[in-house]
């Protein structure tokens, strides 16, 4: 989802950034050649991934279901997927991209009769080698569009499609192994928390042992605006430490004996330990 998502997001803002660029007149200046075909090439990149991601979605999806019995599942694809023509035609698309070629960009710059400027992505029927092979439903959406394809807004009507698809698929997953899911989730937590006691208690050892500052550490385990947070707070205050210990005890693995340690590598002493 993240790669689909990332591809479709990066596509348009690649067809936006040959727009603002053509009609300022630049981008097909014989000195700017090597620039267009780079974002020409940014634009085939973007393709391949977005059809390639989406089909690996559709085959995550399908492994997915064999695996638990999800409710109204093939309802939902039939009604989403199964006589769909842009999606028939994106998974066409993947094969041809994947297995045959990318195609080259077709720029079709327009203005409306309001001085809206439009730019498109097109795709031609006649560009494509493997029409003839073409799923029906996608040999239908071709005849649909003998004007070209308009990817743009095909990737944006079909991420939509997507996207609301994998949240209905979420919430489905969630309603028949959710109680699973979470205590596989509590599981690996608690292994994780045992994990990482023994190997806090050493670090923390060493630094007591060897008399070192740990605030000099700190820029290695914190973000800039955690800094900002932790040292604003009273130094070597009781209250310090533990804003440190939260947000870097991602386990939960501090119990009451490594805390002490804590206190101790941070030589906060027994009256500041009382502090509210």
């Amino acid at each position: 989802m993240r790669i689909f998502n990332k591809a479709a997001a990066l596509f348009l803002l690649h067809v936006e950034r040959f727009h603002q660029q053509a009609y300022q007149g630049e981008i097909f200046r014989r000195n700017r050649h090597q620039e267009l075909c780079r974002l020409e090439e940014e634009l085939q990149d973007a393709v391949y991934l977005f059809a390639s991601s989406a089909m690996t979605l559709v085959d995550q999806s399908r492994a997915l279901s064999k695996k638990i019995t999800i409710s109204g599942y093939s309802a939902r694809i039939s009604a989403d997927f199964e006589k769909n023509g842009s999606h028939k035609f994106i998974q066409e698309l993947r094969n041809d991209v994947v297995h045959i070629t990318l195609h080259k960009p077709n720029w079709h710059i327009s203005t409306e009769k309001d001085g809206t400027r439009i730019t498109k992505f097109l795709l031609y029927p006649h560009q494509l080698a493997r029409a003839e092979k073409y799923n029906l439903y996608a040999k239908n959406y071709l005849q649909k569009n003998p004007n070209g394809i308009n990817l743009g807004a095909l990737f944006a009507e079909y991420q939509t499609l997507v996207n609301g698809f994998q949240e209905w698929l979420q919430k489905a997953i969630s309603s028949v192994v959710g109680t699973e899911i979470s205590d596989y989730l509590r599981c690996r937590l608690y292994v994780n928390r045992l994990g990482a006691r023994p190997a806090w208690n050493l670090i923390l050892c060493q630094v007591v042992a060897g008399a070192k500052n740990p605030y000099n550490y700190l820029d290695q385990f914190l973000t800039e605006k955690e800094m900002v947070e932790v040292l604003a707070l009273p130094h070597q205050s009781a209250a310090q430490v533990d804003l440190i210990i939260r947000i870097i005890d991602e386990y939960g693995a501090c119990d009451d004996e490594l805390r002490s340690l804590v206190y101790k590598a941070f030589n906060i002493h027994e009256e500041k330990m009382l502090e509210p």
